[in-house]
């Protein structure tokens, strides 16, 4: 999971899965949560949520993406989403788009 500089660019180590089309995001072998490319740096870079103690997305198992939109879920079985690029992220109670991985309850 740790990223080496090599003589032509950034490698992200020991990556099981990979998703994206412009914006790229890759779950590592210790389950950290990495993104690239359009409208982001373009070194793999952690995603930072609030929801999580350390600050980092972590503990990711699955990973899809959808029209700009990164969807995965955690060990606990937690749903999240977060968007990328032009596309919308998801509003909360107030209505203002949230930038940053966004947990839904899907017992609601």
């Amino acid at each position: 999971g740790e990223q080496v500089s090599g003589n032509d660019g950034i490698y992200l180590g020991n990556v099981q899965q990979i998703e994206g089309s412009s914006t790229y995001c890759a779950i590592t072998n210790d389950n950290d949560f990495y993104c690239w490319g359009t409208n982001l740096s373009a070194t793999p870079a952690r995603v930072i949520s609030s929801f999580f103690e350390e600050g980092y997305v972590t503990n990711i198992k699955t990973l899809g993406f959808h029209l700009g939109t990164a969807w995965f879920v955690d060990q606990l079985n937690r749903p999240m989403g977060t968007g990328f690029n032009y596309h919308s992220t998801f509003p909360n109670e107030a209505g203002a788009f949230l930038y940053e991985p966004y947990f839904f309850d899907l017992q609601e």
